[in-house]
This record gives C-alpha cells, structure tokens and sequence, in this order.
C-alpha cells in the first residue's frame, strides 16, 4: 500500500510539471480536439479495441517462439481482494500516466522530431522503447515483458504521428488504463 501511495505521489508530481511545461499545446490541441469530440472519443475507443488486441496478439506470437511473457506481476500472495484494493487506491497513477506519458514519449521525444527524415524514424523507435521500458515496476524488471509495451508505444506514436493532436493519445492511454481500475471497482462492489 505505501508503494502504491509513493507512486501515487510520483505520478501527481511529474503529472503537475508536464502539464504545466506543455499547457499552450494541451489548450491548443484541444480546442480542435473539442471540435469533434464525440467523433475524437469513438476513435480512441478504436484505438483502445486495437492496443487490447495488439498486446495480446504480440503475447501469443512471443510465446509461439518461446519467450516466456507475463501479465502485470502481483505477489503470489496477494489475495483478490487486496488487488482490487490495490488497484483502487494506487488509481491516481494510470489515470495521471496517460497525459505524462503521452506528453513525455510522444510530445518531447518524437513528435518534435517527425520533420527530419533521419531523427524522426530514429526517435519514433527510441520513444517507443522508453514507453516499453518505463513501465519496468509492472514486470518485475522483466525485459521481456515489456516488449508489448514497446509495440504500443509504437502505436501511440503513430497515432500521434498521423494526427498531430496529443489527446488524441491521451484520451485512447486514458481509455486503456481506465480499464483495470473499472473492473477493480465492479468487483469490489459486485462480491
């Protein structure tokens, strides 16, 4: 639990400085966002359906070539309902993630560089990875594990790449980490 609330206060900071760095493109970028909103929401459901399905694709094709892939890593000894109240009270966490995230790997490491032929195929690649690597405590530190990751940090980038709006990113990063804390929360009041 004090992990859960020390990330928790990580997330928040970092959340604060990159909203604040980034706030002239966040306000930009969204009134156009805005514009089409329920269009811009129904994508990134789409684009959530397809970071579901990619990352379990790219689990089964790991494991078809032998690579051993896991899930998030909780403690064997960690009981449903200790998850669940895990899951619920680190939430701040992925709810904070998507816009420092996005903002982070795809704002500062990529977007900026997708003008230049050499620097933004190269950047594409390493913001993905960073994206991939940075989720390091979810696995334990298995790099393996973190390949699916990378693909959708990838994806993220493409999507950013194609649309030029970071909520675009944030709004489907949002939809996908929403997720777990949702089923947490029917599960908790469902028992």
């Amino acid at each position: 639990m004090a992990r859960a609330l020390a990330s928790d206060a990580i997330y928040l900071v970092a959340f604060l400085i990159l909203v604040w760095m980034y706030r002239d493109v966040l306000k930009a970028d969204w009134k156009v966002y805005w514009k089409h909103i329920w269009r811009n929401l129904v994508l990134a459901l789409i684009a959530w359906a397809i970071i579901k399905v990619g990352l379990e694709g790219i689990r089964w094709a790991m494991t078809q070539v032998g690579l051993s892939v896991s899930a998030v890593i909780m403690p064997a000894s960690t009981s449903i309902n200790d998850i669940k109240t895990i899951q619920i009270v680190s939430s701040l966490a992925p709810l904070l993630a998507p816009f420092s995230e996005e903002i982070m790997f795809r704002g500062t490491l990529f977007y900026q560089w997708t003008n230049s032929k050499i620097a933004g195929p190269i950047m594409f690649i390493v913001s993905s990875i960073a994206f991939g690597l940075v989720h390091w405590n979810s696995f334990n530190g298995q790099i393996i594990s973190m390949i699916p990751y990378m693909f959708m940090g990838a994806f993220f980038a493409f999507i950013y790449w194609k649309s030029g709006n970071i909520w675009h990113n944030i709004m489907a990063h949002l939809f996908f980490n929403s997720y777990p804390i949702l089923m947490a929360l029917y599960g908790l009041f469902t028992m």
